[in-house]
Formats: C-alpha cells, structure tokens, sequence
C-alpha cells in the first residue's frame, strides 16, 4: 500500500510538472478499501481461543462463547439447543470490545472474568 501510495504521488508530481498548462488534462485520483480476508480469518481464529468458553452478555443474551463441530457460537444461558454462530469480523470487534489481546507469550488470555458485549 505504501509503495503505490508512493508511485501515486510521484505520477501526480509529474502530471502536474509536465501538464500544468494544458487546459485539457483533467486528472481524478480514485481511492478504493478492500478486505483482507485471510487476514481477518488468522486474526479471528487465534482470538476465538480467548472468546472460547468465558460468560458474556451477547446480543442483549447471557450466555458462553463455545465451539461446536469446529464452528465458533454463542450459546444462550438458559437455551440446550440454540447455537448462534459468530463471525470472524465479530469475534474481532468483541475482542476490540473487551480490551483482549492475545500478547501474552504463553498464549493464555490476558483478561478473565465476565464482560459484557
């Protein structure tokens, strides 16, 4: 991102040094944000780890984060069969949220306890 940032401006130094006199030359520089997916789902999975059964107010519910088959959910407190899944963007914005981290160098979860999402 950097280096065409780079290339950007050294393009609009030029079109401008060149092509400054030229009532023609109309230049629009276009800007465009895109997702980094893998990124997300890295990032997401090794966070799920923290999230993975710690009580927590979710969706206006009580309930616990766990994993079921491999999918991350939200089990509500009083629900035996209700599972809502839980999204890699979400589990990111929840742990942004809560304040966790996963910096300790053992990989344990910095924070414990109940929070509310």
């Amino acid at each position: 991102v950097e280096k065409r940032a780079e290339v950007c401006w050294r393009l609009l130094q030029f079109l401008e040094h060149r092509c400054r006199k030229n009532r023609n030359l109309d230049v629009a520089v276009q800007h465009s944000i895109w997702y980094d997916y893998e990124k997300i789902e890295k990032d997401a999975d090794r966070m799920k780890c923290l999230l993975a059964g710690r009580s927590c107010t979710y969706g206006s519910k009580d309930g616990k984060f766990l994993f079921d088959d491999g999918i991350f959910c939200f089990r509500p407190k009083y629900a035996k069969r209700q599972l809502y899944r839980v999204s890699d963007s979400e589990v990111l914005a929840l742990c942004w949220k809560l304040g966790l981290t996963d910096d300790a160098a053992d990989g344990s979860p910095l924070a414990t306890g109940r929070h509310s999402a």
